[in-house]
């Protein structure tokens, strides 16, 4: 930020809406901008390694996100099947010993 006069006005008495930017407007005049003194490039170096790592972590995060939002649709479809599968079989079930019941009515109404 400049004065009226042409000189820059130093961070401190900057307005603080001017100095937060966003993250990625910041790595990106990171990355264009080499390091100003060598003491800077070990410290630059080590920061882009542990962000390359979280960046990994990330993407094996995500990956077992998709996995696991991918079996739980097949355990949704199977708890479905296993519901229907269920019902038929107490339906059969109820089938079965209606047609049991009839039968030993008849040879019950045979017997008198």
């Amino acid at each position: 930020m400049e004065k009226e006069d042409g000189s820059e006005v130093p961070d401190s008495k900057r307005p603080h809406h001017q100095l937060t930017t966003s993250v990625s407007s910041t790595t990106n005049i990171m990355a264009r901008s080499p390091p100003t003194s060598p003491d800077e490039r070990p410290v630059d170096a080590v920061l882009q390694y542990q962000n390359q790592k979280l960046v990994q972590q990330l993407d094996a995060q995500k990956h077992e996100l998709h996995d696991l939002e991918d079996r739980l649709r097949e355990l949704s479809k199977q708890s479905s099947y296993d519901d229907s599968l269920i019902a038929v079989n107490k339906l059969y079930g109820i089938s079965w010993l209606m047609k049991t019941a009839y039968k030993l009515w008849i040879l019950l109404t045979a017997l008198e």
